[in-house]
């Protein structure tokens, strides 16, 4: 892999020219630019340094080989689109950072299985996870807000919380499976 292959501009990543599998950003990269992954499909594991404080909106969409990602301490939101159509993605390491899962952030990552959303995530969006199947998601007390259609078309899926949380209130009203931790 060469540094040539990535378009960096003032410490924001903009774009990825190469086709490895594997892929290290360089460190000193800050912000990863809207669509600068976009469709990278030979891409299996991406290592973002802990310098990223922003990844932008479908910024590693249809990624479609894309296999794990850990979120970088510091970003405080996974925005629109992020990692759609990333239908290989197993594993996500979301920082407690974060604030916001943007409108279909994971939408149709279909080998998603188990997620736990951290404490400090206080809004998942409208489809962020639509079109999941059969994950089980883990949703903390900093939940202040569930989109109605934050699960559009998802199927089997399982909301992990708290007793008397706006987990287990969206559960109810969405006739989600539900399981107290």
């Amino acid at each position: 892999m060469s540094e040539q292959n990535f378009i960096i501009e003032n410490g924001v990543l903009n774009g990825y020219t190469g086709s490895d599998e594997y892929v290290v950003i360089p460190k000193g990269v800050t912000e990863i630019a809207d669509y600068a992954f976009d469709c990278c499909e030979d891409m299996v594991n991406v290592e973002i340094p802990d310098t990223v404080r922003e990844i932008g909106e479908s910024a590693f969409s249809s990624c479609t080989e894309l296999r794990s990602v850990r979120i970088p301490y510091g970003v405080t939101e996974i925005k629109e689109g992020t990692f759609s159509t990333c239908i290989s993605l197993e594993s996500v390491e979301i920082p407690d950072t974060v604030r916001t899962i943007g409108e279909c952030a994971f939408n149709e990552c279909r080998s998603l299985k188990t997620i736990v959303i951290p404490e400090g995530v206080k809004n998942i969006e409208e489809e962020a996870f639509g079109f999941c199947e059969d994950l089980v998601i883990t949703i903390p007390d900093s939940i202040e807000w569930v989109y109605p259609f934050a699960f559009k078309h998802s199927k089997n899926i399982t909301i992990k919380g708290t007793s008397n949380s706006k987990a287990e209130e969206y559960a109810k009203e969405y006739d989600i499976k539900f399981e107290e931790i």
